[in-house]
């Protein structure tokens, strides 16, 4: 890793290089999302896969919580880093442990603690890299790399095995994961010592009453993220669909948001931003459900989902931090973060429960009506 950088003298490769390394990292990670498809042809059943996929919950909350500690005393880099590391080898793990649930739970649990480590961590080292007016729609570019993957990971997943098999499918995506942990290796530090200093106590920023709004915010949008992460891919594939057509459109509606409205979106309310976001991504799981044997109403559905989480993220993160120093951000953004990931990861423990029970139809309306109220709440 090369040396430490005074913040004055940032140029744009920086923030170019730990652009591209995160969406090498994550487009490892991505391939995850058609885990569900992959482990029903093994011959788990949905609550296996719910557990599968879900078994990162704790491991992923418990490695963000740390990470807000160890801000106080490493730079967020380092954090980043270890956090890649275990997320490397928990993934190339996934090469002997996938045939067996609670072997392939372990791989899920260890990807969980290395993901914990390194998204706030990332978080803060981007936050230091931009400043200005256009924090929000720079700050959006970073955060866009970490779900832009889903554009191309689960549908190259999907065709890699189908035609190579899932050993090869898993060693090109290891072989990802390790591309982006070597760029990130060549980032310099920002500034000297600890990059953030920890004064806010837990329950402080916890039962912040400015924190209040984003965080609930963030719990909603992280369980409809997740359901998109773990269960859609399994939905479409029963009706005759590719997980493609949705991922790719989501998250390619969600790239173009970040790089054209996002600018002109991030001066306006934030309550209004994080709502109409909000609204957007429950509209979207209205409509899936009615026709999606239709392709068209399957792109429809991803198009307004995808550019409802595009609004919601990137204003929900700063609105909860961005009220304490740069300096002091690190546990605030570590349990928004938390939050967040708590969203994704419980709801494959739901859904695979309720679909055992009922139907996955049932999830698309109930996070639609949860979504929608949140948005009610805020707008």
């Amino acid at each position: 890793m090369s040396s430490e950088i005074n913040r004055n003298t940032h140029t744009p490769w920086i923030f170019v290089l730990f652009c591209v390394a995160t969406f090498l990292s994550f487009l490892g990670t991505s391939s995850i999302s058609y885990f569900s498809v992959i482990l029903a042809d093994i011959g788990m059943n949905n609550e296996d896969i719910g557990w599968v996929l879900g078994s990162a919950l704790i491991p992923t909350v418990v490695g963000i919580l740390l990470c807000g500690e160890l801000l106080s005393r490493f730079s967020s880099l380092q954090i980043a880093l270890s956090g890649q590391w275990v997320t490397l080898a928990a993934y190339a793990s996934f090469i002997l442990t996938i045939h067996n649930p609670l072997f392939a739970s372990l791989s899920r649990l260890i990807i969980g603690l290395g993901f914990g480590l390194f998204f706030p961590a990332a978080l803060i080292y981007a936050r230091s890299l931009i400043s200005g007016s256009n924090s929000v729609f720079l700050f959006g570019i970073y955060t866009t790399m970490i779900p832009l993957p889903n554009l191309i990971g689960p549908g190259l997943a999907e065709v890699i095995y189908n035609n190579a098999g899932m050993g090869m499918m898993l060693w090109i995506f290891t072989a990802s994961i390790m591309i982006g942990l070597g760029m990130s290796l060549l980032l310099p530090k920002v500034g000297r010592g600890p990059s953030v200093r920890t004064k806010a106590k837990f329950l402080d920023i916890l039962f912040n009453r400015k924190n209040i709004l984003p965080y609930f915010s963030i719990i909603t949008v992280g369980l409809l993220w997740g359901f998109m992460l773990s269960f859609i891919a399994l939905y479409l594939k029963t009706v005759g669909i590719s997980a493609v057509t949705f991922f790719s459109t989501a998250t390619g509606a969600m790239l173009v948001s970040r790089f054209t409205i996002m600018a002109w979106m991030g001066r306006r309310s934030r309550y209004f931003v994080s709502g109409l976001g909000l609204l957007l991504m429950a509209l979207g799981y209205i409509i899936l459900p009615i026709g999606s044997t239709e392709i068209f109403v399957v792109l429809s559905s991803a198009l307004i989902f995808g550019l409802g989480y595009s609004f919601a993220f990137p204003v929900l993160s700063l609105w909860a931090t961005d009220h304490y120093p740069l300096a002091e951000r690190g546990r605030p953004m570590a349990i928004f973060t938390a939050f967040f990931q708590g969203g994704i990861f419980a709801i494959p423990l739901i859904a695979g429960f309720i679909s055992e029970r009922y139907t996955l139809s049932s999830l698309f309306y109930f996070l639609a009506a949860l979504s929608a109220l949140m948005s009610i709440v805020l707008l």
